[in-house]
C-alpha cells in the first residue's frame, strides 16, 4: 500500500489554544481508519487538515503526492474535488435545493450519476424533496450520496452518525462498508464504539496529541 495522506509533525494553534501538537500519522490506500478521543482532543482539526480544509501552523500535510499545506487555495480545491468526498455530522445540505440538486451541486456530478447514487441509497422517491422534508437519517444518506457521487479515492467523515438513531447508524455503516469493500479509503472521526470497531485501524488523540495507533 502507498500513503494517500501524510501528516508530518503537525502543530495547529488557534491563538493561545493548541488543537494539535506534533502529530504525525499517515493513511494508506484502501484503509478504513477511525479517529477517536474525547471532545476537544483535536479529531475534527486533524480530519480538516487531511482534507485541506485547514492549514497547519507548522509541519506538513501531503495528499495524493501534493503538499496541501503549501499549495494555493485553488489547487487544494481541485485536489479535493478530484479525490475526496466529505460527510459531516450536521449534513451541510443546501436547504432551498432538492435532494437531487444537492447532490448534483458537487463539481463534475451529472444528473444521471446523482440519481443513480441516490437510488442505490434508497432515496429514489425523495429526489424532488428538500432537506427540511426529510428525516434525519434520510438527510445523512443525502450527505453520503454527495460524498460518493464523484467516485472519490477517500471519504473523510466527521461524526457521520452523531445525530442518528441505531437504525440510521447501521445504514450509514453499511454504505461506508460497501464503499471500502470496493477499494475506497475511509477516515472516520467518531465517538461511537460500534463505528470505530468496523475500522481496521484506530488513531487515538488526547489533548491534541496522538497517544495510540492500533
Amino acid at each position: 500500500m502507498s500513503a494517500l495522506i501524510t501528516i508530518d509533525h503537525v502543530r495547529k494553534a488557534h491563538g493561545a489554544v493548541v488543537a494539535l501538537d506534533d502529530v504525525s500519522v499517515s493513511i494508506d490506500r484502501g484503509e478504513y481508519v477511525a479517529i477517536v478521543g474525547p471532545s476537544g482532543s483535536g479529531k475534527t482539526t486533524l480530519l480538516s487538515l487531511m482534507g485541506g480544509l485547514d492549514r497547519p501552523t507548522s509541519g506538513s500535510v501531503h495528499a495524493f503526492d501534493q503538499p496541501l499545506s503549501t499549495l494555493s487555495t485553488s489547487a487544494v480545491t481541485r485536489i479535493r474535488a478530484r479525490h475526496m468526498g466529505f460527510v459531516f455530522q450536521l449534513f451541510h445540505l443546501i436547504p432551498y435545493l432538492s435532494v437531487l440538486d444537492n447532490v448534483r451541486a458537487v463539481p463534475a456530478a451529472t444528473a444521471d450519476r446523482a440519481q443513480a447514487v441516490l437510488t442505490e441509497l434508497g432515496l429514489a422517491d425523495r429526489l424532488r424533496h428538500r432537506p427540511g422534508q426529510l428525516s434525519v437519517g434520510e438527510r445523512q444518506r443525502v450527505g453520503l450520496a454527495r460524498a460518493l457521487v464523484s467516485a472519490p479515492d477517500v471519504i473523510l467523515a466527521d461524526e457521520p452518525t452523531g445525530n442518528l438513531d441505531p437504525a440510521a447508524e447501521s445504514e450509514v455503516s453499511r454504505v461506508l462498508d460497501a464503499y471500502h469493500a470496493q477499494g475506497g479509503t475511509v477516515v472516520l472521526v467518531t465517538h461511537s464504539d460500534t463505528m470505530a470497531a468496523r475500522a481496521g485501524r484506530t488513531i487515538r488523540l488526547e489533548a491534541g496529541r496522538c497517544v495510540e495507533t492500533t
